[in-house]
């Protein structure tokens, strides 16, 4: 997970953001096709990932981990079509599922990672001290509480 899903979630998470300053509002998304495949990248390996942990061998139990599984690769096809349609509005909300479909399996399965604040990356406080930024991880977040 660490090394192939995290990674490739935020490119996703990081492409289409809001970001508050004191300097202002400063609305971030993808503007070059460079740019558009970095997040195809990152959609397209998500699904591919979780693909793969429907394997034998790694699937922890037949339903609620190969339910998971499937709702990571629809969510990472869905942020794959948006990222295709050059629709950042579309790469937000499929963010936001993905962000939903992980925090659904880590409730099951690593409930500790649930415990991170969002935008601390390694464990730190300090890694959050940025800016604030509204990010697809944070509508997820935003609508489980409702």
């Amino acid at each position: 997970m660490l090394l192939v899903i995290d990674p490739a979630a935020d490119l996703v998470w990081d492409s289409v953001k809001t970001v508050m300053s004191k300097k202002g509002t400063e609305e971030i998304s993808p503007k070059t096709d460079e740019q558009w495949n970095t997040v195809r990248t990152g959609a397209a390996t998500m699904a591919e990932a979780a693909n793969l942990l429907m394997l034998e061998g790694r699937a922890k139990d037949k339903q609620e981990w190969m339910a998971a599984a499937r709702r990571l690769t629809n969510t990472a096809e869905k942020a794959l079509k948006a990222a295709d349609a050059k629709d950042p509005a579309a790469v937000f909300d499929a963010g936001g599922e993905i962000y939903e479909a992980c925090r659904g399996c880590h409730q099951r399965y690593a409930p500790h990672l649930n415990n991170t604040p969002v935008g601390v990356k390694d464990g730190s406080q300090d890694a959050a001290k940025d800016a604030p930024q509204n990010t697809a991880k944070d509508v997820g977040k935003d609508a489980a509480k409702k």
